[in-house]
């Protein structure tokens, strides 16, 4: 499975209860607030396919696959992360 970095912007008024829902599915850590980190096998563009009719149409959406090579500073993610790409 690949882990990938899912950041996202919701500007509507309205409950994403099935946006959240569908991300907490997957194994997954907070990174930062509005950045999501999740473990699944699938593609960024497959995720993206899945969780795009959860949210608005003026909110905004990324994802990426994360890779061996990452840093950060009061990331709440690091053990999470550490796990699941060195093992």
């Amino acid at each position: 499975m690949a882990v990938y970095l899912i950041t996202y912007e919701l500007h509507l008024p309205i409950a994403y209860n099935a946006f959240h829902d569908l991300l907490e599915s997957f194994p997954n850590a907070t990174a930062v607030d509005c950045s999501v980190l999740i473990e699944a096998d699938a593609t960024a563009a497959a995720l993206i396919e899945r969780l795009h009719p959860h949210i608005g149409a003026h909110d905004s959406l990324f994802v990426c696959q994360i890779g061996r090579d990452w840093a950060g500073v009061q990331a709440r993610c690091g053990n999470w992360l550490d796990e699941r790409v060195y093992g």
